[in-house]
């Protein structure tokens, strides 16, 4: 059963059982797993009829998956024997601690490189006074074979970018998690900003919707 809220001393000993964690699996280049990502989704866009559709695609299918897999993950064990479900809380603000440990224990300190720590929005200070959470992509691997003659990114459809399926991964990481502490919660995950439009950094944003009964 998950906690009100971590303490002080849960998150020293999952910070212990994260290294553990990750010095025991099998390690796969980030950079990699993104351009196979590319590949599948140039499929995809042959298949379904523009990159756009490919992306959409890809994108519902990878959700769902991640979706299936979290339990597995939360259930694992990671420190003598104990599982990264003895550290959920039904506290939204420790989500973003919860998220960290599974960019670290699939990552390891390079998860940094990549993604910043994401930053928990509650409802009262949210512009659509929902809770949500903001994650910043600083490098990139998803761009980094992308070019001009597969696709702009002004030409893609709106609502669209080249990150739309790293948003919907995530996304169902945490719809997973929050199906699995039994918070009542129906994720949304979206870019709202993306290296191939010229920003500095990407931004992935999430919003916490009510169910519906």
């Amino acid at each position: 059963m998950a906690s009100e809220k971590l303490s002080g001393f849960k998150k020293g000993m999952a910070g212990l059982g994260k290294r553990l964690a990750f010095r025991m699996m099998k390690k796969t280049s980030f950079l990699l797993i993104a351009d196979l990502c590319n590949v599948v989704i140039d499929k995809f866009s042959d298949i379904y009829g523009s990159r756009s559709a490919g992306i959409k695609r890809y994108a519902d299918i990878i959700r769902e998956e991640s979706i299936g897999v979290t339990s597995d993950i939360v259930e694992t064990p990671i420190l003598f024997g104990i599982s990264l479900k003895s550290f959920l809380s039904t506290n939204l603000k420790d989500l973003t601690f919860i998220i960290e440990l599974v960019f670290y224990t699939v990552l390891g300190e390079k998860w940094s490189y990549f993604v910043t720590k994401p930053e928990y929005i509650p409802a009262q200070l949210s512009g659509k006074k929902l809770p949500q959470y903001i994650l910043r992509i600083v490098h990139c691997p998803f761009c980094l074979n992308i070019t001009k003659e597969k696709e702009d990114e002004s030409t893609l459809e709106s609502g669209v970018t080249h990150g739309t399926w790293f948003a919907k991964l995530i996304e169902g990481i945490m719809q997973g998690l929050m199906d699995y502490i039994g918070l009542e919660y129906r994720v949304n995950g979206e870019e709202t900003q993306c290296f191939m439009n010229g920003y500095d950094y990407g931004e992935l944003v999430y919003t916490l919707y009510p169910k519906e009964k």
